[in-house]
């Protein structure tokens, strides 16, 4: 939701000034690489998280005595 209404269209707005030889616009964030690197911190933790349920779960493997209704969901 960020990089939708933060992060792309202040790059978008970047290059329209760019096209039109205008100065940088300012930004509530300071440079770009604020929200970038915020950006990727949190892509950062969410692929962890998933890392660590991928462990848990041994690749998201059904138990054995899972039923069929159960395996169906999955």
């Amino acid at each position: 939701m960020k990089e939708e209404q933060i992060l792309f269209p202040y790059i978008k707005t970047l290059y329209e000034a760019s096209l039109e030889k205008n100065f940088s616009p300012n930004a509530p964030f300071g440079t770009v690489k604020n929200p970038i690197s915020m950006m990727e911190a949190e892509h950062e933790s969410a692929g962890e998280c998933l890392r660590e349920i991928r462990v848990l779960t041994q690749n998201y493997t059904l138990p054995n005595n899972a039923c069929g209704s159960y395996q169906f969901a999955i």
